[in-house]
């Protein structure tokens, strides 16, 4: 499964034989370049999407920004409890 040969020499003779090589490495460049940019296109929609998710959690946990802190998490009744006392 491996590529055919380019030979430098072969460049001066201009065969039929080295464009058809040569024409099968472009095209598996061609095919390469498309699916790095596909896994860049990926990677970034995977990162923003994680992003999206994180970032409200981070806030949410860090202390003096949203005026909550992690020591008062539980600390509030809920209606649940409001509704069958411990």
């Amino acid at each position: 499964m491996g590529h055919p040969p380019l030979e430098f020499s072969d460049c001066y003779l201009d065969s039929p034989d080295f464009r058809d090589r040569l024409k099968y490495y472009e095209q598996e460049l061609e095919r390469t370049n498309k699916f790095i940019k596909d896994v860049i296109k990926d990677g970034s929609a995977l990162i923003s999407a994680m992003r999206s998710c994180v970032d409200p959690c981070i806030r949410l946990l860090q202390p003096g920004k949203s005026g909550e802190s992690l020591k008062s998490f539980g600390a509030t009744r809920t209606a649940a409890k409001s509704v069958f006392p411990e």
